[in-house]
């Protein structure tokens, strides 16, 4: 799976439409889909308040039926709720063998329904972090005093940052920047909300990297997590 985050309002590319990548929307943004063709399925996640999808072909918003013919379509904004994935599918061939269309799949069923795509995090490590000691909650403090750069950017408090080179592989968590160190302080990360759970981490959840001199734009998944917060080595890749 990859994630690609959509900051502002315009229209998908086939590419962004192959079935394993998730478009997730900033607050307020509204995604059109191009013209149907091709068997693609459109992934969308709502990453804040005032998203919507739109196509000027229509979407069938499921009020419809497939089986007598043309489908009952809308070429209104459809909206989509913060936090809520949705899939949009092109529905080629009808009975009547000439209809294709939008076809509006919420919720998403089966396996698309539990995998999470997380807020995008602003950094990921690539290397192991400078040395640390981890408490009981999974709250990281370096071992010596400095400032934190990640991925050659330096780090700022309440920055979401990827940890996926931990020494040990328990910690390789979402964390915000609770302090970003300096020449008198040691860093510390905190693990993130959507991440302090094994709950919040099922293998196939996806995270977008916004920023760094290498990682930038990259997507990252959990490819192995035997279950044990804290405890189980957690593989991103």
């Amino acid at each position: 799976m990859r994630c690609i985050l959509i900051p502002s309002d315009r229209t998908l590319n086939p590419s962004e439409m192959d079935g394993e990548t998730v478009v997730m929307l900033a607050a307020g943004v509204q995604a059109t889909l191009p013209a149907p063709g091709g068997s693609v399925v459109a992934r969308v996640k709502a990453l804040g308040a005032g998203c919507s999808v739109i196509c000027a072909a229509g979407i069938e918003d499921g009020s419809g039926t497939l089986t007598s013919g043309a489908l009952t379509t809308t070429t209104d904004a459809i909206p989509v709720e913060a936090g809520q994935v949705i899939a949009v599918g092109n529905v080629e061939t009808q009975t009547d063998g000439t209809q294709s269309g939008w076809l509006l799949l919420t919720p998403i069923p089966g396996q698309l329904a539990r995998v999470g795509v997380h807020a995008p995090v602003r950094l990921a490590t690539a290397a192991a972090l400078p040395a640390y000691t981890a408490d009981a909650a999974g709250v990281l403090t370096a071992d010596a005093n400095g400032a934190l750069s990640v991925d050659s950017v330096a780090t700022a408090a309440g920055d979401r940052v990827l940890v996926k080179d931990a020494a040990s592989g328990e910690h390789n968590l979402i964390y915000l920047v609770t302090d970003p160190g300096a020449a008198g302080d040691p860093y510390v990360l905190t693990p993130a909300s959507d991440s302090n759970s094994a709950a919040d981490l099922p293998i196939g959840s996806a995270v977008f990297v916004q920023a760094g001199s290498t990682l930038a734009a990259n997507s990252y998944e959990i490819t192995a997590f035997a279950g044990d917060y804290l405890t189980d080595a957690i593989t991103w890749a």
